[in-house]
């Protein structure tokens, strides 16, 4: 594990492309991941079940920047645990003792759970509403509280991603209602990996990271309205069907901090973003 100074914890899509771009920047970096024959042809892998490992190989580990991207081990209450508490946990545990470590933490805008439609960012206190938002608040305030330098990534909705199921059912026709307005945040799978890139950067450049940053576009808009531009190009007539809508209104997250610390957006709102993606797989 030695000669590594970034070690990426969950190798899946956005963690294989943040160390396929470091390395072609002439950065090492060393994956692991519970099956290393799944990463990208070219990254540096160590196989470990981050869910369950000890992860004593970091005592063998002499870099300074971890980037840990976690997904939960499956959509229920102990899954949760099992993909964010119990990794953070084993983390700080495995780095007992060595000097302060710079960590990145990839986590979600879902902290703050419904917020009727209101304005949200860095300083608003979370409010998790299930507990999944809990679990993942819970694992932010370990890393908050330990002796490294931790900086938290907030990401919106990420898409991106091909065949995409939103897609899929807006070929059906089944769009949800109008009303009640529901408010969601997204961010482009590309402007993941270019952000947490350019954190990267800063850290490497010596610079210091805030706490928190969140990751999403410019736009943060009803999903009717994205559900409804989607369909006019995809030249859908909405059919009989309805979507359910969930309680709430959502909430609209502001991205101010990290336009501010320099990072520019590839696809500022969803009309770049999805239009993107269209044209990229269009006649399929």
């Amino acid at each position: 594990m030695k000669g590594a100074p970034i070690l990426l914890i969950g190798c899946g899509d956005i963690g294989s492309a943040v160390g396929l771009q470091m390395l072609a920047g002439g950065v090492p970096v060393l994956g692991l991941r519970r099956d290393i024959g799944r990463l990208p042809r070219g990254l540096p892998g160590l196989a470990v079940d981050y869910t369950s490992s000890d992860m004593q190989h970091l005592a063998r580990w002499d870099g300074d920047t971890v980037v840990l991207t976690p997904i939960p081990a499956e959509y229920s209450e102990a899954g949760y645990r099992k993909g964010y508490v119990g990794p953070v946990t084993r983390l700080l545990r495995a780095l007992e003792g060595a000097a302060p470590r710079r960590i990145l933490l990839v986590s979600s805008t879902r902290v703050y759970g419904e917020q009727g439609g209101a304005w949200v960012d860095e300083a608003s206190a979370p409010m998790p509403r299930d507990y999944a938002g809990e679990l993942i608040c819970q694992a932010e305030r370990l890393l908050l509280q330990s002796p490294h330098q931790a900086t938290i990534v907030r990401f919106g909705g990420i898409y991106g991603r091909w065949p995409s199921r939103l897609i899929q059912r807006i070929k059906t026709g089944r769009l949800r209602l109008r009303r009640p307005t529901v408010f969601g945040n997204r961010i482009h799978r590309r402007d993941c990996v270019g952000m947490l890139l350019h954190l990267l950067g800063k850290l490497q450049r010596g610079e210091t990271l805030l706490p928190c940053y969140l990751g999403v576009d410019n736009a943060p808009v009803s999903l009717w309205e994205v559900e409804h531009w989607l369909a006019s190009q995809l030249q859908v007539m909405p059919g009989p069907g309805e979507v359910p809508v969930r309680d709430g209104a959502g909430k609209r997250c502001r991205n101010t901090r990290l336009l501010h610390s320099g990072y520019r957006l590839r696809y500022p709102d969803y009309r770049a973003g999805y239009g993107a993606l269209l044209a990229e797989h269009a006649g399929r």
